[in-house]
């Protein structure tokens, strides 16, 4: 998506890089972790509804986790997910990025035009 947009002539700010160290590096091994969390707590809260989708549901169950020595919160490699559930995690990879928002950002611009996300 990201590179997509970048080709159209969007101004989308980084990809997302779930490999990268989070914005709240205290708590999260990494920005794939944080992103999985956030949307965690926003389906706990009530704040965000997901569409009736068996995968989903699926896959967001399957995810397992695990605190690091440094006692951060780090998610099973994707590999390993993607062996035990039999396919890719596409569904649960799409809307944990979709929500994921380090430093409050919100919005892409294309020609000086700022649009919400």
């Amino acid at each position: 998506m990201y590179d997509n947009l970048k080709a159209r002539g969007w101004s989308v700010g980084k990809p997302f890089l779930g490999g990268a160290t989070a914005y709240d590096s205290e708590r999260y091994a990494n920005t794939r972790a944080e992103s999985f969390f956030l949307f965690k707590e926003l389906i706990e809260a009530g704040d965000l509804a997901i569409p009736p989708d068996e995968m989903l549901l699926e896959e967001a169950a399957a995810v397992q986790w695990s605190i690091t020595p440094q006692s951060k919160k780090l998610i099973e490699k994707k590999d390993d997910l993607r062996l035990r559930l039999g396919r890719s995690t596409d569904r649960l990879d799409a809307v944990t990025m979709a929500v994921y928002r380090p430093r409050g950002r919100r919005s892409a611009t294309r020609g000086g035009q700022v649009v919400t996300l």
